[in-house]
C-alpha cells in the first residue's frame, strides 16, 4: 500500500492518503469496478482521525497527478479546485511563489474529522500545506505510481495507451527539468 503524506509543522497537522484497493475487487468491467478505497489519516495537535471510504475513481489518481504537475511547472491548473464525484476529498491551490505552493486538501462527509482544523464551513475541514517545487514533483509521481497499481479497469486499449503516453510524457519532462 503506497501512501502520500503531507505535513504542516506550523499547525502541527499531518494528512496521509493511501489507496488500499478497489471497492469491488472482483468486478472488472463496469463503472463500479473503478471505485477505490481511500484511507485518510489526519493528525492535528494531539487529535487523530482515520477513515476509509470509496471516494475516488481509478482515473481520478491521474487527474490529481496532472494537477500537481501543473503546479510544479508553474502553471495555474485549469481548475483551481480539484474535486471529484464523491466530495470527500478536494484539492485547492491558494498561492504560489518562486519557492513554494500553498494549497489545501478539503475533507468532507466520511473523510471529515470530528475536530476543527481550518473550517471554511460546517460541512468540511481543510488541511493547508506548503510544498517546494521538487516536493510537488514527488507528490505527482507518487499519485502516478498509485495509478499504475490501480489502473482503470474498463477502458479500451486505446484509452489505456493514451493514459500511459501521458504518464511517460510528464515523467520525461520531470527528468529534463532536473537534469
Amino acid at each position: 500500500m503506497k501512501s502520500i503524506s503531507f505535513k504542516n509543522p506550523g499547525s502541527h497537522s499531518t494528512l496521509c492518503l493511501a489507496v488500499t484497493g478497489y471497492e469491488f475487487p472482483k468486478i472488472t468491467e463496469e463503472h463500479d469496478a473503478n471505485w477505490l478505497m481511500v484511507h485518510v489519516d489526519v493528525t492535528f495537535k494531539d487529535q487523530r482521525f482515520q477513515n476509509a471510504s470509496p471516494c475516488l475513481l481509478a482515473s481520478d489518481l491521474l487527474d490529481i497527478a496532472f494537477w500537481f504537475d501543473q503546479l510544479f511547472f508553474g502553471k495555474l491548473p485549469g481548475w483551481i479546485c480539484n474535486g471529484f464525484i464523491e466530495p470527500n476529498l478536494e484539492f485547492e491551490v491558494y498561492r504560489s511563489t518562486d519557492a513554494i505552493v500553498r494549497f489545501g486538501i478539503r475533507l468532507s462527509h466520511e473523510s471529515k474529522p470530528p475536530f476543527e482544523i481550518s473550517r471554511k464551513d460546517d460541512t468540511s475541514e481543510t488541511c493547508v500545506f506548503e510544498l517546494t517545487y521538487p516536493e510537488l514533483a514527488e507528490v505527482a509521481a507518487s499519485f502516478r505510481l498509485i495509478a499504475d497499481q490501480f489502473p482503470t479497469r474498463h477502458f479500451d486499449k486505446r484509452t489505456v495507451a493514451k493514459i500511459r503516453k501521458y504518464s511517460e510524457h510528464f515523467q520525461g519532462q520531470l527528468r529534463r527539468r532536473f537534469n
